[in-house]
């Protein structure tokens, strides 16, 4: 299945999408209606945008990552950038 966080604040897109380009695994939104978008797609990319950008202040989106290199690649960079890369694997038993 992957490990699970929880994706904080997202001001820099761009930033964030450079980020997931150097994901060697799969990378996956969850978005708040359980619609499961892989970040690793260009047109799902561009799509998810739209909810990152529109809710911002009320935003519950998750990461599926696939690749253990790949969380850590990712929370360092949401750690250096919103201060959260909070793993909620564990709480979804």
């Amino acid at each position: 299945m992957g490990q699970q966080i929880r994706l904080g604040r997202i001001t820099d897109a761009s930033g964030f999408f450079k980020i997931i380009d150097q994901c060697t695994g799969r990378v996956d939104l969850i978005t708040e209606e359980g619609d499961r978008l892989n970040l690793r797609s260009k047109i799902c990319q561009f799509m998810s945008m739209t909810q990152i950008f529109a809710h911002q202040e009320e935003l519950n989106l998750e990461l599926v990552i696939s690749e253990e290199s790949d969380v850590s690649i990712i929370c360092e960079y949401l750690g250096n950038v919103s201060k959260e890369c909070v793993d909620v694997s564990d709480m979804k038993s």
